[in-house]
């Protein structure tokens, strides 16, 4: 059975940038691709004295939406994301529980001028974009990257 993958927005996510990422999902790896219903960042992972959320708890919301095996969960948001050993992420994964999250906060902060920033960070989240930076975080020691 082939997985499908269900992209949940956190909060308010453009859906220009949503249909790119499904069509990238789809295009590189060739599986049934959603956009499911918009999600609150979970209040409680949220730290006043970094201004940002921790990234573990958006894991553990989607986890609890999981379907069985072949579905994959996916998070987007434009909350900036930390974990308690890097300053922040762009986003984490949990293999075990086939979900992800990814954040466009820090996309956002270094596209420069407003004049097509929308649509450099559109080609950011998707690859498209000639500069690569990578600070994901699964959880698999050895898989970390960003140290």
């Amino acid at each position: 059975m082939t997985a499908e993958v269900t992209i949940h927005p956190f909060e308010k996510i453009g859906g220009h940038l949503l249909d790119a990422v499904r069509a990238a999902i789809e295009d590189r790896f060739g599986l049934r691709t959603e956009i499911g219903e918009e999600l609150a960042a979970p209040a409680h992972a949220y730290s006043r004295e970094r201004g940002q959320y921790l990234s573990s708890p958006f894991l553990d919301l989607l986890a609890e939406r999981a379907r069985g095996e072949n579905q994959i969960l996916l998070g987007v948001t434009s909350v900036d994301l930390y974990t308690p050993e890097l300053n922040f992420v762009f986003g984490e994964a949990s293999s075990a529980g086939h979900v992800a999250v990814f954040s466009l906060a820090r996309l956002y902060s270094t596209t420069g001028a407003e004049k097509g920033r929308e649509k450099m960070v559109e080609q950011r989240a998707v690859g498209k974009c000639p500069t690569k930076v990578s600070t994901f975080r699964t959880d698999t020691p050895a898989a970390r990257v960003g140290r």
